[in-house]
């Protein structure tokens, strides 16, 4: 199943261990992401090494592990659609990840309105 993953998720992941880890590094799953994730990431790496109880170390590799299984999609590969993405969220901080939802629902044979 293709699913994308937000920012979020992400740092929820890193920041303990739990359902999160378990669904993300199941292998049913295939996850993606704009690159805007990454950007994310590197603007909160502090605060969520701050919060989680892994040491830096740990927190790394999690991290390596996480981008290894996670197929990031670069903005030129949808940047034209992201209109599209404007209609369905209001929030523009959202708009790669709707693309991105919209991109992989039709994938999965689904249509996104």
């Amino acid at each position: 199943m293709n699913l994308v993953i937000d920012a979020n998720i992400l740092f929820a992941s890193l920041i303990k261990d739990g359902k999160t880890i378990e669904i993300l590094l199941n292998p049913f799953f295939n996850f993606y992401a704009p690159e805007f994730l990454l950007e994310e990431f590197g603007k909160y790496e502090k605060e969520i090494l701050r919060k989680t109880h892994r040491n830096k170390e740990s927190f790394l590799e999690v991290f390596k592990e996480l981008k290894e299984i996670i197929t990031i999609i670069p903005k030129e590969y949808y940047k034209e659609k992201i209109s599209i993405a404007e209609k369905i969220s209001p929030d523009a901080s959202d708009f790669d990840y709707v693309k991105e939802l919209e991109e992989n629902l039709a994938f999965q044979g689904k249509v996104v309105p």
